[in-house]
């Protein structure tokens, strides 16, 4: 599975930038060594949502195994299973990759900005019940392209960087805006 995310992830993250130099008209060549960096830490963050379905796993196995009664095992270990691999299935699969491609697409933004010369950055929020409270207070903030957002005092270049804490970016739904004055 992670073989087949690394190069979608690169390549939403590259038609961004690609996307922002044909708007400018000016080239965009993305730092290699830092583009580099936000995969490893994409493929990273996915793969802790790995260990995370492994550890319910393991959960089930526990619970099951600790019944008294033999005959009642197996049927609660087969039901505890389905409902782990119904929910990876039917909503964290989609949650995991709605996010990781607005990462990579914010990503690019971002990159793309820099390429050009961009002078800043603005955080655009989406406005609904979903949005985080640090989140909704950065929407509209504009800082310049090398400055970093400022979210309950955390650190984030981008909506979505995967190099600041989960607990601002995890399925974030904001993007980045930038102006080249």
């Amino acid at each position: 599975m992670l073989e087949d995310i690394q190069p979608l992830l690169s390549g939403i993250t590259n038609d961004a930038a690609r996307l922002i130099s044909e708007q400018t008209g000016m080239p965009a060549d993305i730092d290699e060594e830092e583009f580099k960096q936000l995969i490893d830490a994409q493929m990273q963050r996915i793969q802790k949502v790995n260990d995370s379905t492994k550890g319910e796993i393991k959960s089930a196995i526990l619970i099951a195994s600790a019944l008294d009664s033999d005959e009642d095992r197996p049927g609660m270990l087969k039901a505890a299973l389905t409902a782990i691999f119904m929910n990876l299935i039917s909503k964290k699969q989609r949650v995991i990759a709605e996010h990781e491609a607005q990462t990579a697409y914010n990503a690019g933004v971002y990159f793309g900005a820099k390429q050009v010369g961009a002078a800043c950055k603005t955080w655009i929020a989406v406005k609904d019940a979903r949005t985080r409270a640090e989140h909704r207070l950065l929407d509209g903030n504009t800082v310049g392209l090398g400055d970093s957002f400022n979210a309950a005092g955390q650190s984030i270049r981008f909506p979505g960087d995967p190099l600041s804490p989960p607990s601002m970016t995890i399925n974030c739904r904001c993007r980045l805006k930038f102006s080249l004055d």
